[in-house]
């Protein structure tokens, strides 16, 4: 996508490539790490992250700005890849939608996705039916690999992607510039409420690289 819009387990990174909306003057300034030694994409946290400086970003209902929550973000990246971490609060692991439909204006990457809707079942499968069949994805909507695990209490989620996935659907992320980005918070809400947060500016550190 030009903006890269990241959307799983409840939780939204965006980037913008010159423009953004914020109602405060200065921004969030979120270091990413270089490290020769890329993280394994699984949810976990290991050693590698702990070069990683945590930040602790507020986000608020985005219709009435109600209800703060605090989400930590981390970053590493290599020559070519940047890497996401984060962690946010949630009791329910609230993996299946139950709100109906929902369609929205907003194109797709080229490619296969990584899933496809299933037919309904002509006859009796269980109380619990999958909706959508799991696939390979490929093309530009392959673009960012993630892995998100939920321990009863929070979410931890990893995610990688090339700072130039050579689609023209992608934004190029400029890893000698500061890039201007937000995130959002999907607690068992789906499209109809979210939280976000301010501008966040993704700070590229070398670390002696």
């Amino acid at each position: 996508m030009k903006n890269l819009f990241v959307i799983m387990s409840g939780f939204i990174l965006c980037f913008y490539a010159e423009y953004g909306r914020c109602n405060d003057s200065m921004h969030l300034i979120w270091e990413s790490s270089y490290t020769k030694t890329p993280p394994v994409i699984d949810g976990r946290m290991e050693e590698v992250w702990e070069r990683a400086k945590p930040l602790t970003v507020t986000v608020r209902e985005a219709i009435g700005g109600d209800n703060p929550g605090q989400v930590v973000l981390r970053a590493l990246s290599t020559d070519d890849t940047l890497f996401v971490m984060v962690q946010w609060p949630d009791d329910t692991k609230s993996v299946m939608g139950r709100h109906g439909n929902v369609y929205i204006a907003r194109i797709m990457d080229e490619g296969t996705s990584s899933y496809r809707l299933k037919p309904k079942p002509a006859a009796f499968e269980g109380t619990v039916v999958d909706s959508f069949e799991q696939r390979q994805a490929g093309g530009s909507l392959a673009d960012v690999r993630g892995k998100g695990i939920h321990d009863a209490k929070n979410w931890t989620l990893e995610m990688s992607r090339k700072f130039n996935t050579g689609h023209n659907d992608d934004a190029v992320i400029d890893s000698s510039k500061d890039n201007i980005c937000a995130i959002a918070v999907l607690d068992d809400e789906l499209y109809w409420e979210h939280s976000v947060s301010s501008l966040i500016t993704l700070r590229f550190v070398s670390n002696g690289k």
